[in-house]
């Protein structure tokens, strides 16, 4: 028969050590603000170290260090206007194109408005019974060489420095997508696109058309985020980009 166990023997083993993942008390160092915790998770993994003990980080409590040293969020970049240079500047907003385009462009309206006055006075015929709008030839000339040398400008001043007097002053330029260098074929084509469009303000029948197709591109520029490239853009293959020079 086996023996009973005696009342002295009714007495807990040695202390086992503690099983991975409890709790256990441990002192745990205050954070500078006064707050921290009582308790650390002692977890084994074994080895001969025996493992290591994991405090858990304190929650976003009052006291708890927030704000620019504790969590510093980073915004995603905008798209690179050139691809191939890491560090190109960002692109331009739109009203500052939009001044940019005011300033090149106001001498040269001052110019149409000035010589459609002075040719009209020269070519317009006299008389009643005109069958023909006395606008026409004047406000053609007029066109033909205010917008005209307006197209000149933008091409001559964007391939020389990217910046026409009105970029300048805004603090923007003209740069290629993708990093590549200028062209100046694809330049031409840009003038021709949009200052050239104004060449087709003097003639009555189109200027109409004329006065669409600007608002159109002005409109497509602030639809394309975030580049902001109008169709001139995309055709000569460039961006207009902040000024960081």
């Amino acid at each position: 028969m086996a023996a009973s166990p005696r009342p002295g023997d009714n007495h807990l083993g040695p202390a086992s050590s503690p099983s991975a993942g409890s709790y256990t008390a441990a002192p745990v160092p205050r954070l500078p603000d006064g707050t921290g915790f009582s308790l650390s998770r002692t977890a084994r993994t074994g080895g001969a170290g025996g493992g290591r003990a994991r405090t858990p980080a304190p929650s976003g409590g009052a006291g708890t260090p927030s704000g620019k040293g504790a969590f510093r969020r980073t915004d995603p970049p905008l798209p690179s206007p050139c691809p191939a240079l890491p560090d190109a500047p960002p692109p331009a907003e739109w009203w500052e194109r939009l001044a940019a385009r005011i300033i090149d462009a106001a001498g040269f309206v001052a110019l149409y408005w000035i010589l459609s006055l002075s040719f009209y006075s020269l070519l317009a015929p006299a008389g009643e019974g005109r069958t023909a709008d006395p606008r026409a030839l004047p406000g053609l000339f007029a066109g033909l060489i205010a917008f005209g040398g307006y197209t000149f400008y933008d091409y001559v001043l964007h391939v020389r420095d990217g910046r026409t007097i009105g970029k300048k002053l805004m603090g923007i330029r003209l740069a290629p997508y993708g990093g590549a260098g200028p062209d100046r074929a694809g330049l031409a084509r840009r003038a021709a696109l949009y200052p050239g469009v104004l060449l087709t303000a003097g003639i009555p029948a189109v200027s109409l058309l004329a006065a669409v197709l600007g608002f159109a591109g002005a409109l497509f520029i602030l639809m394309d985020k975030p580049l902001q490239r109008g169709p001139h853009d995309r055709l000569a293959g460039t961006v207009v980009v902040k000024d960081l020079r």
